[in-house]
């Protein structure tokens, strides 16, 4: 994952940058809203972001 502060690339499910120490976050899909890495769901529009919202896309 890369990082939305410094720009460092992260192993798969890292919580927080190596780098920079922030906590790793993504851009929703859908609506471009900054999700953490660890919400199933977006915020803003309920689009699937995290890990735990991809699994369960998947079933």
């Amino acid at each position: 994952m890369r990082c939305a502060f410094c720009g460092h690339v992260n192993l798969t499910g890292a919580q927080y940058c190596r780098r920079c120490a922030s906590a790793i976050e993504v851009l929703c899909p859908e609506c471009g809203f900054i999700c953490n890495i660890e919400d199933p769901y977006c915020e803003s529009c309920g689009a699937c972001v995290g890990l735990t919202g991809q699994a369960a896309a998947s079933r």
